[in-house]
């Protein structure tokens, strides 16, 4: 009878003991997990930024680049209207005069838009060169916060 009696005591030590470790193991795995979705979320947050950061740098970009196309496009409008009155007013010397001035500035121009496309090559590659390391970056750093989480 004493043997039956320790058999269920036993047996029910040994159950409750069960049921304590492995609430304590699945409470600890809850919170572990709950820990990770915790920083998954400035993680998007960062992401989230990154992108705007780029819509903005793109836009920013697109917008100075059309306003420098219409200020060139007005520029070389107004050279020609003031081309023209000139060559219906000027006398046959004016008008070899300025085509000496126009194949000059055309010179220039070609040389000026060769050397502003060079800037802008330069300015993209830049831009992209900062995008590009501070995406790897955060990448490296997710790759490190995963590795070690």
């Amino acid at each position: 009878m004493v043997l039956l009696f320790l058999n269920i005591v036993f047996s029910t030590l040994g159950t409750l003991f069960s049921c304590i470790i492995c609430l304590f193991f699945n409470t600890t795995a809850c919170a572990f997990v709950l820990m990770i979705q915790a920083l998954k979320v400035p993680g998007e947050a960062i992401q989230t930024g990154l992108q705007a950061g780029k819509d903005v740098v793109k836009t920013c970009v697109e917008y100075v680049l059309d306003l420098l196309l219409q200020v060139l496009s007005t520029a070389a409008s107004s050279f020609f209207d003031l081309l023209k009155t000139s060559l219906v007013e000027g006398s046959s010397t004016m008008i070899s005069a300025m085509g000496e001035v126009i194949e000059k500035l055309r010179n220039s121009s070609l040389e000026l838009s060769k050397e502003l496309l060079q800037v802008f090559d330069g300015l993209q590659q830049m831009i992209s060169k900062i995008v590009e390391d501070l995406l790897k970056n955060y990448m490296d750093a997710v790759k490190y916060v995963i590795q070690n989480a």
